[in-house]
């Protein structure tokens, strides 16, 4: 499952701009930002049973260029300690070419696009810490908003590891269906408020064989002047509150 999740996440990353008009394929629109945003810090709080911040929280700064792109995602545990950090390497037409983590100037791993002569995405080879190729990814396909929403993801044996189909409401992802190495399926569903984000998230997959059902539910607290949330709380089942998302933007000036 997790790997399921991570192809998802990184497809968010990957967009399209062929030309001048698809604009509206930045990271800015598919993340559901308003405003020029310069830097984006997320501050997750871990909530134990009894309602108290964990010593697990962490801190993820994303630095996007004038365009709306991101270029650099900081990881950081609870004690600013950098844990990871992602660079994401950009085509002049605004789709990555490359997606690269690191921690204490050391790979971990890599990603490389690969395109088609149209500039779309097809699919892409995965390297690990020695920067050998472990993996790759076939039949890539993109949305109207350039997202990559389906694909397969193989082993260097050519055994496809897991596929996977995303939806999305515009921009918005809104749920997906995978399948693994062994035909198990997976799914999740999201649901949006008014203004995009989500407010409710259901899913259903495998861990270690154990067939796991989550479902959360989200409330905004803040918003700031330009729309964007700042303060997220997210409750598990029976209403236990879990987590807590503060966001502090930085914005480019006109």
């Amino acid at each position: 499952m997790k790997k399921i999740l991570i192809c998802i996440l990184v497809s968010a990353t990957l967009t399209a701009c062929n030309n001048k008009q698809m604009l509206k394929n930045t990271n800015l629109i598919q993340e559901n930002l308003k405003g020029k945003v310069q830097t984006l810090s997320e501050i997750t709080i871990n909530l134990d049973s009894t309602g108290n911040a964990k010593s697990d929280s962490t801190i993820k700064v994303s630095d996007f260029n004038t365009d709306g792109y991101i270029t650099t995602i900081t990881s950081k545990d609870s004690s600013g300690k950098i844990t990871e950090i992602q660079t994401n390497a950009l085509n002049t037409n605004g789709t990555v070419s490359e997606v690269k983590k690191s921690k204490d100037g050391k790979q971990i791993s890599r990603f490389a696009t690969e395109l088609d002569k149209n500039g779309n995405y097809t699919g892409g080879k995965s390297y690990d810490s020695t920067n050998t190729q472990d993996g790759y990814v076939t039949d890539f396909k993109t949305n109207e908003y350039g997202i990559v929403y389906s694909g397969k993801e193989h082993s260097m044996s050519g055994k496809i590891k897991n596929s996977w189909d995303a939806k999305y409401d515009g921009p918005n992802f809104i749920g997906y269906t995978a399948t693994d190495s062994v035909g198990r399926k997976s799914n999740g569903t999201v649901k949006l408020n008014d203004k995009g984000d989500a407010i409710n998230e259901n899913y259903s997959y495998y861990e270690n064989d154990k067939a796991i059902t989550k479902d959360y539910t989200h409330t905004y607290d803040s918003y700031d002047n330009n729309g964007n949330w700042t303060k997220r709380t997210t409750f598990e089942e029976q209403g236990k509150k879990t987590t807590i998302v503060k966001r502090v933007f930085t914005y480019y000036k006109d």
